[in-house]
């Protein structure tokens, strides 16, 4: 590749670049970032951004701060890990190319990204966020393809980055190294060169995955979820309003309730041990109580502690696992209450406070809020049932609305002055998808009648007229079996979760199976489907294809496992499918002024101002329950709507 013909240092240049790429339907783009926040699309830097379209490749250097060699060294005065300042060795570069300045590239290429070219990129909402910011605020114009998404439902189980995909379609390994995470430090021709490849490979790679997507029968899913990556990208843009000196009181209140757990773990445990040293706290929990242990059993052995197992070496205790769930199931032992305590109260001090605020001590840990607001990276493609996951920070997993610490947390998000938020979730959304895949029976029949299903549950195992549940057996015999047995779950996990014996248990499970032997025979025929199938796989309400080959698996708890996964991911994917159509449908019926800023799970998060809150109402319960969307299942969806000032106040 002769490189130096594709890089564009004059306006010219990148006119004829872009009257090149015009002639064609599509084009691929990338960029590369660079700054304290390079990984932060609504605050980076960008200083690449390369193009691709048949027979053109180019690449546009706006800011990179070096040449291509090492012309000398400085000192730089840092401070090591152990806190001492110390002089390192810094390279000094010869000074980079003429380059465009950004003002110019944006203005030339303005109007290529709002043709109806179809733009193409991997990880595409990155990139449109990063660069809106050099286009006024405005997003890039669909239609797109996002070939991080086209593969991930191409195959959700491998390593869907551009790097692995390039190795395994095309068998080349062009960035041996890190380029991506160092584009500040690296050589300027070797950016030129990853940028431009990156971009090219991305071209490719689409076309690639257009005949997969045809061959799999999957356009339907795609399009969809490319209508979902554009409400991604308006809620990147508008970010989450949150209370900043509520967050610094929630730290204080943390830092100090830590401190008062770790005391309270010396005060059962007897000694002081390190918290955060899982072989110290593995000795003071498994050592036998004779040696100053307190005897528990190890029950989840490490990574390293199955591989020595593996390999025929001898374990110790030393080699079982200390992480929350496995000290779950020894609650009740004081050292192990004090340490479940600690371990949640710093998971959300790390996770949602310094997640938020940033940690000066941590590297790459910089404060996510910006202009009062978070910007988090909502991910369509981060797990494999179809769910969303987030990062940066993580919004996918903040604690129940009915523990304290998830009130606060929840609290944290709040409507500014002139506006509110409208909180809206699907009510037992995976049960009703249960029902309808289970078809006529009396979880079916509940549902139709209006009766709450774990109300219904309980009334069948008991063999009570459902009228005369109580609140408790609705807990125990209801709500309980209904999130462990309809989704997967056997006697023996029910008997550890409830803390019952395993006959009790057993008892349980033949009279639910008794009382709704409709949920068994779905569950036996959808597994029976996905062995026939090769891979063995499972589609959900829209399409969407969940890949299980452990489902044939020789070994019992691996096969058992993979069973487990199938009866979820139909579930919960067909429940993702459901959220993902409602938002779509929801940001399109939005009065303008209205902006979808959160989801979690089955929840929508709208921000509104006071004018329009009838109205958005109205879009919203449109948007979750109106014709297109409540007939893709055979039972009534239903939706709670709340308006409120803080989040934490719609539970």
């Amino acid at each position: 590749m002769r490189l130096a013909r594709h890089i564009v240092s004059d306006v010219e240049h990148l006119r004829h670049v872009v009257k090149e790429i015009s002639r064609h339907d599509h084009f691929a783009w990338d960029i590369e970032t660079i700054g304290e926040y390079a990984t932060t699309p609504i605050r980076n830097d960008v200083a690449w951004i390369a193009f691709s379209a048949p027979g053109v490749d180019a690449v546009i250097p706006m800011r990179h701060p070096i040449g291509n060699k090492i012309i000398g060294e400085r000192k730089e005065p840092r401070t090591d890990k152990n806190g001492k300042v110390r002089n390192f060795r810094v390279p000094v570069w010869d000074e980079p190319p003429p380059q465009l300045r950004p003002s110019i590239v944006f203005e030339e290429t303005y109007e290529l990204f709002e043709s109806d070219r179809e733009k193409v990129a991997q990880n595409l909402t990155f990139d449109a966020i990063s660069i809106a910011k050099h286009r006024g605020g405005s997003l890039p114009k669909p239609p797109f393809h996002d070939t991080l998404v086209s593969s991930w439902l191409l195959d959700e189980n491998r390593l869907n980055g551009l790097k692995p995909r390039v190795r395994e379609e095309f068998g080349s390994d062009y960035d041996q190294g890190k380029t991506g995470k160092h584009i500040a430090t690296t050589l300027f021709n070797d950016v030129a060169r990853y940028n431009l490849l990156d971009t090219r490979f991305t071209r490719w790679l689409r076309n690639r995955n257009l005949k997969g997507l045809e061959d799999q029968r999957l356009f339907p899913v795609f399009r969809l979820e490319m209508d979902v990556l554009e409400v991604l990208l308006s809620m990147g843009m508008e970010g989450a309003p949150l209370d900043v000196p509520a967050l610094h009181s929630l730290k204080d209140h943390l830092e100090k309730l830590i401190e008062q757990q770790e005391a309270d773990v010396y005060r059962s445990a007897g000694k002081a041990f390190n918290l955060n040293a899982p072989r110290q706290v593995a000795e003071v929990l498994y050592s036998p109580k004779a040696k100053g242990g307190q005897g528990i059993k190890p029950t989840k052995l490490t990574a390293g502690g199955k591989k020595k197992k593996q390999a025929g070496e001898r374990v110790t205790f030393l080699d079982y696992t200390t992480d929350a769930d496995a000290l779950e199931k020894a609650a009740g032992n004081p050292v192990v209450d004090a340490l479940l305590a600690f371990k949640e109260s710093s998971k959300l001090l790390s996770t949602y406070v310094y997640g938020y605020l940033g940690d000066a001590t941590a590297k790459d840990r910089p404060c996510q809020i910006h202009s009062g607001k978070i910007h988090t990276n909502f991910k369509q493609y981060g797990t494999v049932t179809g769910r969303f996951s987030s990062s940066e920070p993580n919004l996918q997993n903040i604690p129940r609305p009915g523990t304290d610490l998830g009130k606060r947390i929840r609290g944290l998000f709040i409507a500014p002055p002139g506006y509110k938020l409208i909180v809206a979730d699907y009510s037992q959304i995976e049960l009703r998808i249960l029902a309808h895949f289970a078809g006529p029976g009396a979880l079916h029949q509940g549902f139709l009648d209006g009766i709450d299903p774990h109300t219904i549950t309980a009334a069948g195992i008991l063999n009570l007229p459902h009228d005369q549940v109580t609140g408790e057996q609705r807990t125990d015999y209801g709500k309980r079996i209904n999130f462990l047995i309809g989704y997967g779950g056997g006697e023996h996990l029910l008997a550890e979760v409830a803390k019952i014996p395993l006959t009790e248990a057993q008892n349980i499970i033949g009279q639910h199976e008794a009382s709704f032997p409709e949920i068994y025979a779905y569950k036996k025929k959808l597994l029976s489907v996905a062995r026939s199938r090769n891979p063995p796989h499972i589609r959900t309400l829209t399409g969407r294809i969940r890949r299980v080959p452990d489902v044939i698996s020789p070994t019992k708890w691996i096969r058992q496992k993979a069973e487990r996964q199938i009866i979820n991911s139909h579930i919960q994917g067909s429940a993702a499918d459901i959220i993902k159509i409602a938002m779509v449908r929801t940001h399109s019926l939005l009065p303008e002024g209205a902006k979808l800023i959160l989801t979690v799970h089955d929840e929508l998060v709208t921000l509104v101002p006071d004018t329009l809150i009838e109205e958005a109402r109205v879009a919203i319960h449109e948007g979750m329950l109106g014709e297109g969307i409540k007939n893709l299942i055979s039972v009534p969806l239903e939706s709670d709507t709340k308006v409120v000032d803080r989040w934490s106040e719609a539970k």
